[in-house]
């Protein structure tokens, strides 16, 4: 298995290669978009019979870093052991692992007060789809209630107000968690995080 290295050094962010403990090999981020895949025409061309030809692309997202996407592989894409679904934002030192080869993406070196910038700054939400937009309304509409103990909906009650299938909500659900980067805990502690940040990024805010 091999990275096909285009250029080295710098403070961009990078995606290397280890095996056996040792760093192996080193892809420098300077595009606004890098495809991984078997495919010579890949930036990140890896020698690895279970990764698809065109297999995941990572793009820039301003200067908040990189992102990572699934182009419908055969075997998938995994970032620290949790699979890709939908476009994931990429932290410094996370895991990527298609097919058989790991990869870990190294973030951006920042000047000190552009780090203290970062850290400082209110997250915003993530963009979602107008349905997306109505499972969390949905998730959420019980916390703007006057109950004493108020929880999340559940998938059944979001399946009911929508009109949808549970696993249609289930679908929406899984895309929503990797857009809010919430990857652990069981699906109660994931719904009710998920509303957490909903309500705390104003991705949905109480009814007059």
């Amino acid at each position: 298995m091999e990275l096909t290295v285009e250029r080295e050094g710098g403070p961009e962010a990078r995606l290397e290669l280890w095996r056996a403990g040792a760093l192996v090999n080193t892809l420098v981020l300077q595009e606004p978009e890098t495809i991984v895949g078997r495919s010579p025409s890949c930036a990140a061309c890896i020698d690895d019979d279970k990764v698809s030809r065109q297999h995941a692309v990572l793009q820039r997202i301003g200067a908040a870093g990189w992102r990572i996407t699934d182009l419908d592989s055969t075997n998938g894409t995994f970032v620290n052991d949790q699979r890709v679904r939908a476009d994931r934002p990429l932290r410094d030192r996370d895991r990527i692992r298609v097919g058989d080869t790991e990869l870990v993406y190294c973030a951006a070196e920042r000047a000190p007060a552009e780090r203290r910038t970062v850290m400082g700054a209110v997250r915003a939400a993530p963009d979602v789809t107008r349905r997306e937009r109505d499972v969390l309304t949905a998730l959420c509409r019980p916390l703007f209630r006057r109950d004493p103990f108020p929880t999340p909906a559940s998938t059944r009650e979001i399946s009911e107000e929508l009109v949808v299938s549970e696993s249609a909500v289930r679908h929406h659900l899984d895309r929503l968690y990797d857009k809010f980067e919430i990857y652990e805990g069981d699906p109660d502690e994931k719904r009710r995080r998920l509303a957490t940040e909903a309500i705390r990024t104003q991705a949905v805010q109480e009814p007059e």
